[in-house]
């Protein structure tokens, strides 16, 4: 219904712990199709938005992604569980790592990145866990802080024609 909607912009708040790499998926080729249709998406989060909840703040376009003051962004390697035979296990692996690749540049890009952006901030972390709080978000330039007030005015902005 929203691909079909007039509505000018679409906020997605995101408090979330993470989720499952596969709905992520189909969420970043619903989000990929509506911008393309002209949709202009506003994320924010007033808590946590990790893993998969960092994915979809990502998503929000520039200038449009927001963080409460006291809110935490977290980006981390693609993790997963695998069984099987040692040959299946390496190409398992390696398909992990090349879709790893692909959502990374592809985070990157939305973020208004190089699309080794992401890939090497986590490198130097030496792939563990990247927590961002609001000011550290703001210093990368990838998101600003927030409160709920100013939310209101910038949609205000766009809703009313």
């Amino acid at each position: 219904a929203a691909l079909n909607s007039e509505q000018k912009l679409y906020p997605i708040g995101i408090n979330s712990l993470g989720g499952d790499g596969d709905i992520m998926c189909g969420f970043m080729s619903v989000i990929d199709r509506a911008r393309s249709k002209g949709m202009i998406f506003s994320t924010y989060t007033n808590s946590r938005a990790f893993s998969a909840g960092a994915i979809v703040w990502s998503y929000g376009c520039k200038g449009l992604r927001f963080i409460a003051p006291h809110a935490k962004l977290l980006y981390h390697s693609v993790s997963f569980g695998a069984r099987g035979k040692a040959p299946e296990m390496k190409s398992i692996v390696n398909e992990v790592h090349n879709e790893q690749d692909v959502l990374f540049e592809k985070i990157s890009r939305h973020l208004g990145k190089p699309k080794t952006w992401l890939a090497s901030k986590l490198k130097k972390k030496s792939d563990y866990d990247w927590t961002l709080t609001a000011e550290e978000v703001e210093k990368e330039g990838i998101g600003r802080a927030y409160t709920p007030s100013y939310i209101l005015k910038v949609s205000e902005e766009f809703l009313i024609s």
